[in-house]
C-alpha cells in the first residue's frame, strides 16, 4: 500500500515538496480533523483518516531513509557534489554506503540555512 501512496498519492507529493515542518503541519491538521470527526460521531470517517495518517507516516519514513548517491544527494541538498563528498569524507555527514560507494540517507542531508524573509 505504501508503494501506491508513494507513486500516486497527492499528499505524499506535497509532503515531499515541503520541509519537515510542512509535513508536521499536515499531520497535525489531519490529527485535529480526526478528533473533530470522532467528536461529531463520524467514527468511520475518523478511522479512514487515521488509516491515511498511518500510511502517510510510513511513506514519509521510507522516503527519509532512502539512500541517495552523492550526485542525487547534492542536487537535493542544493550543494555541490564535491562539497557533499568532502562532508562525508570528514564524517560531518554519515555514510550509509561503503567507502568506495558512499550513500547518504535523505534525512542526513545537510540543509542550507534559509534566508530571512525581508519586506
Amino acid at each position: 500500500m505504501v508503494r501506491m501512496i508513494e507513486g500516486k498519492g497527492r499528499p505524499l507529493a506535497a509532503a515531499r515538496a515541503a520541509t519537515g515542518h510542512g509535513f508536521s503541519a499536515l499531520v497535525d491538521r489531519w490529527e485535529a480533523e480526526e478528533t473533530v470527526l470522532r467528536r461529531r460521531g463520524a467514527a468511520v470517517a475518523a478511522d479512514v483518516l487515521a488509516s491515511c495518517l498511518l500510511d502517510l507516516r510510513a511513506a514519509w519514513e521510507e522516503h527519509q531513509l532512502e539512500e541517495l548517491s552523492l550526485a542525487d544527494g547534492a542536487a537535493e541538498a542544493g550543494m555541490s557534489y564535491k562539497g557533499l563528498q568532502k562532508a562525508v569524507a570528514e564524517g560531518r555527514v554519515p555514510n550509509a554506503g561503503t567507502k568506495h560507494r558512499p550513500r547518504i540517507r535523505r534525512e542526513d542531508l545537510p540543509r542550507k540555512a534559509r534566508a530571512a524573509h525581508r519586506r
